[in-house]
Order: C-alpha cells, then structure tokens, then sequence
C-alpha cells in the first residue's frame, strides 16, 4: 500500500450518484457498453471508441455562469460520415418532477455553448442529441419522460407551437440482468450498485482490468479504487480497511480479506449447529452490520421457533442487504 499521501482522493461524503457518474463518465468503452447493453441503435455498432470524445463541454446557464453536464460525449456516426451525436448523460439519485424541462435547457445550454465557441459540425447545424437520465434512487422513477406534457394545454391553433422534447431513462434499480456471457462493464457495475455483494465487485473488478493498462484515465482509475473500497468497506464494517492505491490491491483485498470474512461467518452459522446457537449468530452479525435497534427488531421477530436453514436464511439476508430498511422489507416479504 502507498503512504496516505499517495491514497485515492475520495472524500467521504461522495454519494453514490457521483461514484456512478465518475465511473460511467470516464471511459469511451464504458459509455460504448452503455449505449449497447440497453439500447438498440444500428449507428452504435462496430463505433471505434478510440474515435469518441469526451468533450465534458461547458455550457452558458443563467447570467452567463458556465455549467457542466454530468458528461457530454462525442461519438461519431460511422467511419465515412462526418456527423456525430452527443451523448448527454446525467445521473440522478432523486426524482425531478421537472426533468424533462430540465435535460431540455441542458440541450439549448449545449447548442448555445457550441455556437458561442464556433464548434458546430456544419454552418447553421447543430449535432444531434441523444439525452439519458441515469437514475440510481430506490423509488420508482414517475416523472414524465416528454417535456410537453408539463406544459398546460395550449388554445385552439397553438398546440404545434408548444415545445416538445423527450429524454430516455435508465433506472438502474430495475433494469433486467443480462446474462453474464454478455461480459458488458456498465450492468456488472450497475449489479453491483443494486446489490453492493463482494462477489459481484469481485466479477466487476475483473471484466475492468483490461481498461487500465497504458496511461492516463486517472479520474476513471481512483473512481474505480475508491467505488470498490467504499463496497468492500460497507461489507465488513466491522474492520477499519486500508485504503487501496491500486485495482491489484482492490483484488487482494478482495479475495484475501472481504470474501473470506462472509464465507467465513456463513461457515461459522452451519458449524453452530443448534437454533440457538444460529439464532444468536444471526442477531449478533445483525448488530455488527445495522447496529442495535435492528437487532432488537429482529430479536422480538425471531422469539419463535426458527430452524437452523432458516436462520441460515435470514443470516444471508444480512450479509446481502445494503441497508438495515432494504433487510427488514426483504423480512417482511419472506414473512421472518
């Protein structure tokens, strides 16, 4: 391990919006791996990502203050086609009732920043957009996706005049889980990001190791470090981890230390062998993990007889759960 001058600089109160952002944001194929996954353009097939852009492009919001995207990329069309798209992501973590008005000033933010700096691909053309909204809260996003449906119904003859523009969504909480043969970064990212299990950062890890050779990508390097301490950290909250300065040290660690401790206390719940035994295994790990107010929850909750596979049950809930409310809804459903 490096000295702590050395350590990736990821302050503590980073939200999960911004490790997703940093991480999705700071690498061509990643983007790539995004568009693909999730949606079905013929102009993003066989894109040579050596070819992409990341603009990270200002844009001029109100009293000429400058803003930035989350990101806006540069993906060109085709070999032989002199157009691109800009690929405008943001990332959210709480729903805006007003989102759609939103992404639609970040475009005329964007337009108005290219034609201010005279970057536009042709005289008197914009580029197209393809505008997404990462969503990454727990609730269910409602929001409406067009932003013509925020605008009240306009007087007979002015309907066509009233603006209309729509953005897609990308609600990771509840994107279907593709196969693993796909190999595809982004949903490994966004398994891990869903369930925060060491073995998915574990799989995550490996399918990104071959992004790091060679230099530069620093940002996407410390984002990838400093997510995967954060998981690794959460998992064994109990133990106070070095910080890793490297995706070798954030493999050991890995597997020397993180995924030896579950397997670890999944063994010690068998090796117990009696209900009681399981019992305070399971109410003792409860408190290591969410702290004593879930325990006595789940104290009064598991006063009836239980056995042992079903202790084993509600012990891996614990080990699984990102959150003590995410642990006693999944209780609630299995009826514990």
């Amino acid at each position: 391990m490096n000295d702590a001058t050395d350590q990736p600089n990821f302050p503590p109160h980073l939200q999960a919006r911004d490790r997703i952002a940093r991480i999705l944001l700071g690498h061509p194929l990643m983007v790539l791996d995004l568009l693909n996954a999730f949606f079905d353009f013929p102009w993003t097939r066989g894109i040579d990502p050596g070819r992409m852009e990341d603009r990270g492009l200002p844009s001029i919001g109100p009293n000429l203050v400058e803003r930035r995207h989350d990101a806006v990329w540069r993906v060109p069309i085709g070999e032989n086609d002199s157009r691109y798209v800009c690929v405008m992501l943001e990332f959210q973590t709480d729903r805006r009732w007003n989102m759609a008005m939103r992404m639609l000033s970040y475009v005329t933010a964007l337009y108005d920043s290219l034609l201010l700096k005279n970057e536009l691909p042709a005289k008197h053309a914009f580029p197209a957009v393809l505008p997404i909204v990462v969503y990454a809260g727990k609730q269910r996003w409602t929001p409406t996706l067009e932003a013509r449906e925020l605008v009240e119904p306009a007087p007979e003859g002015l309907e066509q005049l009233q603006v209309s523009h729509r953005y897609l969504l990308l609600d990771v909480q509840r994107l279907p889980r593709l196969p693993e043969s796909s190999r595809n970064r982004v949903e490994a990212l966004f398994r891990v990001e869903r369930s925060e299990k060491p073995e998915d950062l574990d799989a995550f890890v490996a399918m990104v190791k071959d992004l790091f050779p060679g230099e530069g990508y620093d940002n996407f390097k410390r984002a990838i470090i400093g997510w995967a301490y954060h998981v690794m950290q959460k998992a064994l909250p109990s133990e106070r981890l070095p910080e890793p300065s490297s995706v070798e040290e954030v493999q050991t660690m890995l597997q020397e230390r993180v995924l030896p401790w579950g397997e670890q206390k999944l063994a010690e719940g068998r090796a117990e062998g009696r209900a009681e035994g399981q019992r305070e295994l399971v109410l003792r790990t409860a408190r290591t993990r969410f702290g004593d107010s879930v325990a006595q929850v789940l104290s009064a909750r598991l006063s009836r007889e239980l056995s042992v596979d079903r202790l084993e049950q509600v012990l891996e809930l614990i080990y699984s759960c990102a959150s003590a409310d995410t642990l006693l809804d999944q209780l609630q459903r299995q009826e514990v």
